[in-house]
C-alpha cells in the first residue's frame, strides 16, 4: 500500500494562531504511532523560530528601572516585547529601530527592520507614552529553536538589555490513530498542528520531514559500518 497524505482543514484564529489538520493514510498497524509520536517530538522541539533578543533603551542598564515618559517599567516592556511574533527565513542577526515621538501608544508596527523580516502580530501592544518626547530604541533578533537565555547578548553588544527569547513557533501538536478493520485498507493517522503564525502549518510539517529524512539518510549512507 501506498502511503497518502493531505490537508484536509486549514483555519486561522482571531489570534492570529494557525491550525492545520492532516490525514496520513493507508499505514500498517502499529506505524501511526510511531509516526505521530516522531512527528509531535521533531515538531515542538526542532522547528526554528525568530525572536527578539535585546534592546538598547538610552541611558537604562537594567530592567529594573523606568524609562522617562513610559507608563511601564522597562520589564513590563521587555515582557511585551518577548510577545512580538516574527517571520524570517534568513539566519542572520536582524537589527531594528523604533522612533517615536510621544504621546501615544507604541505597539509593534513601531519597528523597522533592516532586514527580510515581517511582523505578525503588528498590533501588538508595548507601551503607553505621556510625554511629548522623542523616542529611539534600538533591536535584535535572532533565529534559534526552543528556549534560551542569551546572555551573550550583553557581551558582544554591551548597551544592550537581555531579553530571554522564546523561539516556539509550534504551539501544539495532537494526533489520533484511527485503526482498521479491514484487511485492504491500513490505518490512518489525524495530525493537528497548531503554529503561532509564523509558520503555516503546512511548511512545519513539510520541514519536519526534511528532518527526519536527512537523519535516516546519514544512517543510511554509513550503512557499510555495520558490518564487521
Amino acid at each position: 500500500m501506498t502511503i497518502n497524505i493531505k490537508q484536509i482543514k486549514s483555519q486561522k484564529l482571531e489570534t492570529g494562531v494557525l491550525q492545520g489538520h492532516f490525514i496520513i493514510s493507508n499505514l500498517l498497524k502499529g506505524q501511526g504511532l510511531t509516526i505521530g509520536n516522531t512527528f509531535r517530538r521533531i515538531l515542538l522541539s526542532n522547528v526554528f523560530g525568530t525572536s527578539i533578543v535585546g534592546i538598547n533603551i538610552p541611558g537604562v542598564t537594567s530592567e529594573f528601572s523606568s524609562i522617562y515618559g513610559l507608563r511601564e517599567d522597562v520589564f513590563e516592556f521587555l515582557l511585551n516585547l518577548k510577545d512580538i511574533i516574527l517571520r524570517s527565513n534568513l539566519d542572520i542577526v536582524h537589527y531594528g529601530i523604533i522612533k517615536i515621538k510621544g504621546p501615544g501608544i507604541l505597539t509593534a508596527s513601531a519597528i523597522h527592520f533592516n532586514s527580510n523580516i515581517q511582523i505578525i502580530n503588528p498590533n501588538q501592544y508595548l507601551a503607553t507614552i505621556y510625554h511629548k518626547e522623542n523616542y529611539i530604541f534600538e533591536i535584535i533578533a535572532l533565529k534559534n529553536k526552543g528556549y534560551i537565555v542569551n546572555k551573550n547578548i550583553i557581551l558582544r553588544y554591551p548597551n544592550f538589555l537581555n531579553i530571554e527569547a522564546v523561539y516556539f513557533s509550534i504551539l501544539n501538536v495532537n494526533y489520533r490513530i484511527n485503526f482498521s478493520n479491514s484487511f485492504f485498507s491500513g490505518d490512518s493517522l489525524l495530525l493537528e498542528i497548531t503554529t503561532n503564525g509564523s509558520i503555516l502549518p503546512n511548511e512545519a510539517i513539510i520541514y519536519s520531514s526534511k528532518l527526519l529524512k536527512n537523519l535516516f539518510n546519514s544512517i543510511f549512507l554509513f550503512r557499510n559500518r555495520l558490518f564487521f
